[in-house]
């Protein structure tokens, strides 16, 4: 575990030094790259992810409201969208609207990165060729630099099986 840690270390450091924007991290069967821009607009959806996601999908849709934590009499919502065995979760208050939270078990939804359940690992490997990847694991966590967003890929087979995504959320 010790070895592990300073070769982990040693990557980072090595990354940072050489002015790379990115970092990756490695560990049996794992793999975690973080970047500055790696999640912007994750879904590619325009500025009202919540009405295009109604316009293009017709989904099972589930509200909640909620007192906002920063404006006085202010009530937002949080919409989970329902599409086949996938949904998404999109915070909504009176001037904006984004996506906190998504996962995908069905073909037919996909990232910006044109992941969609299906993906091969080769498809994976070059859409993030940035990262000059030679192996792609089981598992995959794209994390963006001082933000806590993140897609998680899980592969089986050689393919993705499940795509999580963790957004932002004040």
């Amino acid at each position: 575990m010790k070895t592990t840690s300073i070769i982990l270390l040693s990557l980072i450091i090595t990354f940072n030094i050489l002015g790379q924007d990115y970092q990756i991290e490695t560990a049996e069967d794992s793999l975690i790259i973080r970047d500055w821009d790696i999640n912007n607009f994750p879904f590619n959806l325009r500025s009202n992810p919540l009405d295009t996601l109604l316009k293009m999908y017709n989904p099972i849709t589930e509200s909640q409201t909620y007192q906002n934590r920063h404006v006085d009499d202010q009530i937002d919502t949080v919409f989970t969208l329902k599409i086949d065995a996938s949904y998404f979760e999109v915070y909504k208050n009176p001037s904006e609207n984004y996506i906190t939270s998504a996962l995908f078990l069905n073909k037919g939804l996909q990232t910006k990165h044109g992941f969609h359940v299906g993906s091969t690992k080769e498809q994976v490997r070059d859409a993030l060729e940035k990262y000059k990847l030679t192996e792609i694991p089981n598992y995959i966590r794209l994390e963006t630099i001082e933000i806590p967003e993140y897609f998680e890929l899980y592969f089986k087979n050689g393919k993705i099986v499940k795509i999580k995504y963790t957004g932002y959320s004040d």
